[in-house]
């Protein structure tokens, strides 16, 4: 069963950033403090989940233009594989 979508950023070794949608804050933050509680029990590591709703924002971009929107605003050592199916197949 599907619940929720998250994008996931590795900041560091073991710093995170996860989004995800805006209108199920609640139900993710509480999900995800619980599956790390049971995690620790279940004796693995150590897990601090931070809710940093009201401190960082994100922009959404979709739809069937994004890839060459994307496409116009980064910087990249190879632009013209940038953003392929093969390094982004999602997008």
């Amino acid at each position: 069963t599907v619940r929720t979508e998250y994008t996931i950023v590795r900041r560091g070794e073991q710093d995170y950033y996860l989004v995800s949608a805006g209108a199920w804050t609640d139900y993710d933050r509480d999900n995800l403090v619980k599956s790390a509680q049971d995690f620790m029990a279940a004796g693995g590591e150590y897990v601090h989940v931070q809710d940093v709703t009201t401190q960082w924002g994100v922009f959404a971009l979709a739809g069937p233009e994004s890839r060459n929107i994307l496409a116009r605003m980064i910087r990249d050592a190879e632009p013209a594989t940038a953003l392929s199916n093969k390094r982004f197949p999602w997008l």
